[in-house]
């Protein structure tokens, strides 16, 4: 009876010697509760979400003394989305109508955070609804993300949330062009990449994604929809 029970207490502490390594690998669903998606969240990009806002407050008291700054990543300066180095390992196929779908690249992201960029997964022939300079918004390859260093599919923690419903409206704006005035979210008869995504689930479900709306105008960046609690990791890849 003793070694049996030496033989449980051994299975039970491998089990939980092992089970935080699994947990590492397999992003956390909409049942684990806020606090777990955000650690996940958390490891995935390198930072914490702490820090995120402490760069957002800094960055808005030097926009407010009129300081441009001189870091694209912590501060903000205009920096491109450029492609990355290498295809990440990002499964698409695991993605559904309407999630957003982000990418960065190991040069720094974009202006105001680590993603750089965002869209709207189509949920056919591996395409992106996605905002533009040019040509505004139109279909786009999700190529573009696998080809960036990193990316992630971001899907709505709400189970009464339709996909396609927020995929449909989306692609009901293709063709409308691009929004170049950032602080404009309100917007509907233009759009930016992320200010998409946000509007897609807010004007469909009243679902805002925006988890910081005062930074630094009235804008929604891709980085805080990453960061609000409404949505969860789907998959990712770097």
């Amino acid at each position: 009876m003793a070694r049996l029970i030496r033989s449980m207490v051994l299975a039970l502490m491998v089990i939980l010697i092992l089970a935080p390594a699994a947990y590492a690998d397999n992003p956390p669903g909409p049942d684990a509760g806020p606090e777990a998606i955000l650690r996940y969240k958390e490891k995935m990009i390198g930072y914490t979400k702490a820090d995120f806002e402490a760069r957002a407050a800094e960055r808005q008291k030097l926009a407010e003394a009129g300081v441009k700054p001189d870091n694209p990543v912590i501060l903000g300066s205009g920096s491109l989305c450029n492609a990355g180095s290498s295809k990440n390992d990002i499964n698409t196929s695991l993605a559904n109508p309407g999630d957003i779908i982000m990418m960065t690249n190991d040069s720094g992201g974009g202006s105001y955070g680590a993603w750089c960029h965002s869209g709207a997964w189509n949920g056919s022939e591996d395409r992106v609804i996605e905002a533009n300079p040019d040509p505004g918004v139109s279909l786009g390859y999700a190529e573009d993300f696998v080809n960036a260093d990193k990316s992630v599919v971001l899907r709505a923690t709400s189970g009464s949330v339709d996909g396609w419903v927020v995929r449909n409206w989306a692609a009901n704006q293709i063709g409308d062009s691009y929004n170049s005035n950032f602080c404009d979210k309100a917007n509907r008869n233009a759009f930016y990449c992320s200010q998409l995504n946000l509007a897609s689930f807010k004007d469909t479900y009243g679902i805002d994604m925006d988890s910081n709306p005062t930074w630094p105008c009235d804008t929604v960046t891709p980085e805080e929809l990453y960061w609000d609690s409404d949505n969860y990791v789907g998959d990712s890849g770097d």
